[in-house]
């Protein structure tokens, strides 16, 4: 008996499917236990859903998000034992889910919690030392690339969704229907989300490419429309929250 083939993996998440006939249990019904079983794979999927995504759950509701993940359980089921990672698929799913398509943001919004939970199990972070780029001559700045630590993470929504994750887990202020550009930050042991400027979005997008600084800004004031972006409060961010991890020069 393989008891993890394909056959088997469809009979646990599809409640209708027959009970695959190379499972036996002497002197008990193999229905009922395998109905018992399903049934607790199916809870357990659906609890690990919940925990990952509390704002998409608060925002639906708790009925609403269980009958919700059951179908993602059912047509997405686990492809890796890294638990903490399942998931990845519901903010495409969302896209594409009828019932929810009055809440267009909810896709980016299950996006930015996927996000804040890959950057919580990321590896510890390096710490630079700030020193290390004041010490810098601008000539040498501008050829200097820096690495990111990788729990650093970017997100650009049509919607407030860093907004609406703060509102929802911090009792923030109620979000303002405006475009947000996002940058994921681990200085400890949390990752957070903060709302930045478009200008220092481009910028930390470039240099997470592996451009120069000099390279970057250039990049930036061609892409952007956000052309006086603080550089100087952008490096005091970045070295706030541990988000450089190397200096290359």
């Amino acid at each position: 008996m393989k008891p993890y083939n394909g056959d088997f993996v469809e009979a646990v998440l599809k409640p209708y499917e027959p009970v695959p006939s190379n499972l036996k249990i002497p002197h008990d019904n193999i229905g009922r236990r395998f109905s018992v079983y399903r049934n607790n794979v199916v809870a357990s999927l659906i609890e690990s859903l919940e925990v990952a995504f509390p704002v998409i759950k608060k925002l639906v509701g708790d009925e609403f998000f269980q009958a919700m993940a059951a179908l993602y359980v059912r047509q997405y089921p686990p492809s890796s034992p890294l638990m903490m990672f399942y998931g990845n698929k519901l903010p495409e799913f969302l896209k594409s889910f009828q019932p929810v398509q009055h809440l267009p943001y909810l896709h980016d919004t299950a996006q930015l919690e996927f996000l804040l939970r890959e950057s919580y199990h990321a590896g510890d972070p390096e710490q630079v030392d700030p020193e290390v780029l004041v010490k810098l001559t601008p000539e040498e700045q501008v050829q200097t690339c820096l690495e990111f630590n990788p729990a650093v993470k970017l997100l650009f929504s049509q919607y407030p969704v860093a907004s609406i994750w703060e509102a929802n887990v911090n009792n923030g202020p109620k979000p303002k229907p405006v475009e947000e550009y996002v940058i994921i930050v681990r200085p400890e042991f949390d990752p957070y989300p903060i709302n930045m400027s478009q200008g220092g979005f481009y910028f930390i997008q470039a240099l997470m490419k592996g451009n120069t600084i000099g390279q970057a800004c250039e990049m930036t004031l061609f892409h952007s429309n956000d052309y006086k972006f603080d550089l100087t409060e952008l490096f005091r961010l970045l070295l706030t929250t541990n988000s450089i991890g190397k200096v290359v020069r």
